[in-house]
């Protein structure tokens, strides 16, 4: 898997979204791949290196039945974003309403 396909980038010590260049999280809040909180549980994941650390890298994908032309989801986990960084969009979760099986 490549860190090229992430929705982010490093930008100096920043993880900026690749679409708008808004900064989204600092570097140093990448949460290492020893840290006791990452379980990876029901989704494919590497590990990888960025900025400079050894960090797990996430995928999954919708489910074909969901979604004839499912998108995957390729996501690092962080301690900590930057406030106004992160938006919900779509309709509200439901059973009806979800990208998801399980």
């Amino acid at each position: 898997s490549s860190l090229a396909a992430m929705p982010v980038e490093l930008k100096g010590c920043s993880l900026c979204c690749r679409a708008c260049s808004q900064e989204i999280a600092e570097a140093s809040s990448l949460l290492p791949a020893s840290d006791p909180r990452i379980l990876p549980v029901g989704l494919s994941s590497t590990r990888c290196e960025m900025a400079g650390k050894e960090v797990v890298q996430f995928s999954s994908c919708q489910s074909f039945v969901i979604n004839p032309l499912p998108l995957r989801f390729e996501l690092v986990l962080v301690g900590g974003m930057r406030a106004g960084a992160a938006t919900e969009v779509g309709p509200d979760a439901t059973m009806e309403h979800t990208w998801f099986e399980g």
